[in-house]
């Protein structure tokens, strides 16, 4: 039995299809010398293409964790957020590019539309991490919470004990 079209949801992979897309889209648009001169190719064009990469690696990196700790869900979001970063950095490295009078030749459209549809994609992703991974997040904010108190019962004996010393002398 199929889901129903209006109950159906984009698979967290979609994002490392979308992110692929853009990096397969960015290299190739980049391989002739027409888009970006040649004594620009490696300060702008290599920017453009190690974010372009950054972004579909990131994602893969943030997928292949399987989170069971809070420790693998940090480390998950931060790849997310890394692969965040890269993609704001790609929009503004093709905006510069543009204003210095590059990728002419290019459909500057379609890599604004990848660009926007990874970075829904992602925030969507890390949404549903978010309510997936609840209870774990939870567990331990408690944990660090007791974990403070217990710094703090502690210091508080120390202080206690410090001014009986005091009293006695």
């Amino acid at each position: 039995m199929s889901v129903p079209k209006y109950d159906r949801s984009e698979g967290k992979l979609q994002v490392a299809v979308k992110a692929r897309q853009l990096a397969y889209t960015v290299l190739t648009g980049l391989k002739s010398e027409k888009h970006i001169p040649k004594s620009q190719r490696w300060i702008i064009g290599s920017d453009l293409k190690n974010d372009a990469l950054d972004v579909y690696r990131y994602i893969r990196k943030a997928n292949r964790i399987n989170v069971k700790t809070y420790e693998d869900y940090t480390k998950r979001r931060d790849y997310m957020i890394e692969a965040q970063n890269s993609l704001e950095a790609l929009e503004a490295d093709i905006n510069l590019a543009i204003d210095l009078g590059y990728l002419k030749d290019l459909s500057m459209d379609y890599w604004q539309e990848l660009i926007d549809e990874t970075s829904k994609l992602l925030i969507a992703w890390r949404k549903g991490d978010r309510k997936s991974y609840a209870e774990i997040i939870s567990d331990a904010k408690i944990f660090q919470e007791q974990n403070v108190m217990h710094q703090i019962v502690h210091e508080l004996a120390r202080l206690n004990d410090f001014l009986l010393k005091q009293q006695i002398a």
